[in-house]
């Protein structure tokens, strides 16, 4: 049992750390890693040996970096470093039943405020804008997002806040949320018309994924009239969003056009989605010549350039982009056994949060963005691929409260 003192810390500890680390998520790399660092202290105060497996289960991408580095004689400080990251989430994760319930609501709620606060002065700048930001849109850029955060991760944490305000405001309606209802859809339409708005295309598949993913989840437990009209809306919302939200609409145009210059093979140079394909190709031809062994992070600028060599790609040097798919980061740099271990993590955690519908949700559809975005290979990725689930898994898991 803890004792009071030691309960008024770890309560403090957390609260820091998450204050930090949502902070540090869009305007901070130091205020980041302070918070991960911080969120661990808790764990240390009242350690259990059960702990013990699961830490080690939770580090081994963690371990399969420092196991390959060894091999290949080739240890890359900053590298292990940011990987470091896996043993401090697992030394969070292991006390996730004993994070305060109440204090999880309260951490994401600050959450929700910080994201729709930015959601809202984006919107105003992109109006302000209008007819630049748009033509940009069809040249594959991105609507500039006022905070110290790419674009891309950026519609990752509005997903997750979406798929939970929609999760509260249809789903889950017995549960109270700290906000009302009307305030919750108030939150909700800002935050899923930004994402319409302001989000990438990779923001948009993982909506949609997580959406549709939840609703699958609904549809076989729980069948009822609000989980079939939630179907039929999420059917409509990109037809509408089409007609109505001119960002949107290119941003489909833009796609189109990616697709039919790689199916009829055309000019693929300046195309995001084509260029992706051909770092897949080029990743893929590397992997075939060491599937073993792997190539250490010195190796890989080199290596990828005989990749596109090899793969006989189409593209301008200086449109050449490094590998871009998580999936194929982890044989590159780690082998077979490393993909082995990525995968044995990936159902582990999926697993350890089975329970929440909200969270599985989210980690599948943060799981199909890794297919367009290396998640594992940054630390702001990393956060939202593990911290952001484990925070939905808590708020929705009421009963663990007096544990």
């Amino acid at each position: 049992m803890q004792s009071r003192k030691q309960q008024a810390l770890a309560i403090a500890f957390y609260f820091l750390g998450a204050i930090s680390l949502i902070i540090g998520l869009f305007f901070s790399s130091f205020l980041l890693s302070a918070g991960t660092i911080l969120l661990t202290f808790p764990t240390f105060l009242n350690w259990k040996k059960k702990y013990t497996p699961i830490v080690f289960l939770l580090s081994v991408p963690f371990l399969s970096v420092l196991f390959s580095s060894l091999i290949q004689n080739a240890l890359i400080s900053n590298y292990l470093l940011l990987k470091f990251s896996f043993v401090l989430f697992a030394l969070f994760a292991c006390r996730k039943h004993e994070l305060e319930y109440s204090l999880a609501r309260w951490i994401y709620l600050l959450l929700i405020l910080v994201v729709t606060s930015i959601n809202i002065s984006s919107i105003i700048n992109y109006l302000y804008h209008f007819e630049q930001i748009n033509n940009s849109l069809l040249r594959s850029k991105s609507i500039p997002i006022l905070a110290k955060i790419e674009h891309i991760y950026f519609g990752l944490i509005s997903c997750s806040v979406s798929l939970s305000l929609f999760y509260f405001l249809f789903l889950n309606q017995k549960q109270q949320f700290l906000l009302n209802r009307k305030t919750l859809s108030i939150f909700f339409v800002i935050n899923i018309l930004s994402i319409h708005i302001l989000s990438s295309r990779t923001g948009l598949v993982v909506l949609y994924v997580g959406l549709a993913s939840m609703l699958l989840i609904y549809l076989i437990k729980r069948p009822n009239k609000i989980v079939k009209r939630s179907i039929l809306a999420l059917i409509l919302l990109p037809i509408l969003s089409f007609f109505v939200l001119p960002s949107f609409q290119n941003k489909m145009y833009n796609s189109i056009e990616d697709l039919d210059s790689l199916i009829n093979r055309k000019d693929i140079n300046h195309k995001s989605m084509a260029q992706r394909v051909e770092s897949w190709r080029a990743a893929y031809w590397c992997i075939s010549k060491k599937p073993i062994r792997g190539y250490t992070k010195v190796e890989e600028r080199e290596a990828m350039a005989k990749g596109y060599q090899g793969s006989k790609s189409k593209l301008f040097v200086q449109n050449r982009l490094d590998i871009h798919t998580q999936y194929l980061a982890e044989p590159f740099f780690r082998g077979a056994f490393g993909l082995i271990l990525f995968i044995f993590f990936v159902v582990y955690w999926v697993s350890s949060l089975s329970k929440s519908p909200l969270a599985i949700a989210n980690l599948i559809g943060l799981s199909f963005s890794m297919v367009l975005e290396p998640l594992l290979e940054r630390q702001l990725g990393f956060v939202i691929f593990l911290y952001l689930p484990l925070l939905l898994w808590r708020i929705e898991n009421v009963e663990y409260e007096n544990d």
